[in-house]
């Protein structure tokens, strides 16, 4: 039996006055596993990072390393 599942995951913050954002690690990426395939993955941040790498950890979990420019 084959089954399609969109998931859509959004995580807010909201403060009351101006931060910095210090450098972030995401892990909101799907496992690779020979049962499942991924049809598509998409990670949208904003404010939009500086720089993004995408690393893996030493568990081979995909991670998401976001440095941001300046305060909000």
């Amino acid at each position: 039996m084959e089954r399609t599942v969109k998931l859509v995951h959004t995580t807010r913050f909201d403060y009351d006055r101006s931060v910095k954002l210090s450098p972030h690690l995401v892990r909101l990426h799907p496992i690779r596993h020979g049962e499942r395939t991924i049809l598509d993955h998409t990670l949208t941040i904003d404010p939009e990072p500086h720089t993004q790498h995408l690393i893996t950890d030493v568990w081979g979990n995909r991670v998401s390393r976001l440095v941001f420019a300046e305060s909000l």
